[in-house]
């Protein structure tokens, strides 16, 4: 019988069908089992087709969003106030202004005169000369074009007259660079173009050109070079003294291209960042570290004396440093980052706003909400820790709630279900917060420290090698702390690269940014 279904399977000549009944019958249920398998091979690829397309759709909303569109991930604010409560334009501008802000009073002032010609100075209703009176001064910022000069060390040279044996001459002062030709100032100022300005060497070399100086990019790697291996020492101390024995350090990461030689290509580097807050002794500092790769072995050894809290996204190249001691106690703790996390429900909202990532991204407003109020009433860290108890803990029941709801209502694959997981994956240390109020709720103070990476990346478009890219973690790392306590970095790279020759190692805490401040009101101290 099976076989004579089988050939008639294709049959579409119903002349050709046979008149046997019962044949007929098996014909049509076997033609319906065949349409079945086939409808449901069917399904699943459509299924599969749909979650791809709305994968790409998502990825294309994202690329155009970040491209063209607004980056921030702040939701719109609706107005109640009706368009007759607001008021005209018109109004606004008959609205008294505060003028622009006044000039920093540490900028040097040129004065430059007008005054009236003679046949001006006499009044026109009685012919009497005018008399001078009250000046009216305005301030306009002016620029005096940066130059290269020639710096001439004159040593003063003395010889014994009556026997003509003795010769002195003046010492010179130790340089950043033995017999250099550069100083202390223009590699300060190389260093700043490079790292904080993000001029490639290429842009140097043209402008050493314009003032009719050749200065290969050869030569300028080989100045950075030195500087280099002076200037890390500093970095070491930060990374030993300060990041190592702070309990609380933030972490990311980032890629940094590195050229390959003889392959053809780039490899693919890694720039991290190790952030901290303000303290009593300092505005906060910053250490970057060059590696080759993305390997975990890398932040735990570089915090391996470290105990506290690490900060940092849920890379799983960080899990070897949640270990425990053999007290069976956390050495290092995790703590997780809620904007990584809102991230990926806000993506899906914007691509589709009647998502239920949309509930997601509201719930967790709540709890930045709640950070939010706290900064505002300028709360300390126990007072802070029992309003996140009162107020968050119980927000964040409504989100593990929520997600383990709708876990297994969609699909794992879907972008929703990737970022209910990702929440699911990392809970525990998404309320690690809760259990101090010195702790933050997100990682966004090391994605700060990365973007500087970021930008000089797209200028750069690499590194030389894996020592231009350890070369480059130092500078950004001095610069990057300047920043943090407002110290001018090429002032103060001036400075201390004239300094660090002879200064004395025991005091090398002295030349690092935020104690270089501090005693830059002390010249005496300085000059010992």
């Amino acid at each position: 019988m099976k076989q004579s279904v089988e050939f008639y399977k294709d049959c579409r000549d119903r002349t050709q069908l046979p008149n046997d009944v019962e044949v007929l019958k098996d014909i049509i249920v076997y033609q319906r089992q065949e349409f079945d398998l086939y409808k449901q091979k069917t399904d699943l690829l459509i299924s599969q087709l749909m979650q791809k397309i709305e994968n790409l759709e998502q990825e294309v909303s994202t690329l155009r969003r970040n491209r063209f569109g607004q980056r921030s991930e702040k939701g719109k604010t609706s107005s109640s106030s009706s368009k007759e409560d607001a008021p005209s334009s018109k109004a606004c501008a008959n609205q008294n202004h505060r003028g622009r802000n006044p000039l920093p009073s540490h900028l040097k002032r040129v004065p430059v005169e007008y005054d009236l010609k003679a046949e001006d100075k006499t009044c026109e209703v009685c012919q009497s000369f005018l008399t001078r009176i009250k000046d009216i001064t305005t301030e306009q910022l002016d620029l005096i074009t940066s130059q290269i000069i020639v710096k001439q060390h004159v040593r003063k040279r003395y010889a014994c007259r009556h026997c003509h044996s003795t010769i002195k001459v003046a010492d010179i002062p130790a340089q950043p660079i033995d017999k250099g030709l550069a100083s202390a100032e223009l590699l300060a100022h190389l260093i700043v173009d490079k790292y904080d300005y993000y001029l490639p060497c290429y842009r140097l070399e043209r402008w050493f050109e314009r003032e009719g100086v050749t200065i290969s990019r050869s030569t300028m790697w080989g100045w950075l070079l030195k500087c280099y291996h002076l200037l890390e020492p500093l970095v070491d101390f930060m990374h030993q003294q300060e990041i190592v024995k702070d309990d609380h350090v933030f972490s990311d990461d980032t890629t940094m291209p590195t050229l390959d030689p003889g392959a053809g290509k780039t490899k693919t580097g890694r720039m991290w960042v190790y952030t901290k807050k303000a303290t009593k002794n300092h505005k906060g500092v910053t250490v970057y570290q060059y590696t080759p790769s993305r390997e975990g072995k890398y932040p735990v050894e570089f915090l391996k004396d470290f105990k506290g809290y690490v900060q940092a996204d849920a890379y799983s190249g960080f899990n070897g440093l949640f270990v425990k001691d053999e007290e069976g106690q956390l050495i290092r703790k995790e703590l997780g980052c809620w904007a990584h996390v809102r991230r990926k429900f806000f993506e899906i909202s914007k691509a589709y706003p009647n998502s239920l990532a949309q509930v997601m991204v509201n719930r967790i407003n709540q709890l930045y909400a709640v950070e939010k109020e706290a900064t505002l009433a300028n709360l300390c860290d126990g007072e802070r820790r029992g309003l996140r108890k009162r107020k968050s803990k119980p927000i964040l029941k409504k989100i593990y709630k929520w997600l383990n709801y709708h876990q297994p209502k969609v699909v794992p694959k879907s972008p929703l279900g990737q970022a209910i997981a990702y929440a699911l994956n990392n809970w525990r240390a998404l309320g690690t917060f809760l259990a101090d109020g010195k702790l933050e709720i997100d990682n966004n103070r090391s994605e700060r420290k990365i973007k500087p990476i970021v930008i000089g990346r797209k200028n750069h478009m690499f590194v030389g090698s894996e020592l231009g890219g350890k070369a480059a973690a130092v500078f950004y790392s001095l610069i990057e702390t300047c920043r943090d306590n407002d110290v001018n970095p090429e002032i103060y790279l001036a400075d201390v690269l004239k300094r660090i020759p002879t200064h004395p190692n025991k005091r090398i805490h002295e030349l690092l940014p935020y104690e270089w401040i501090k005693l830059r009101e002390q010249p005496n101290d300085m000059a010992a």
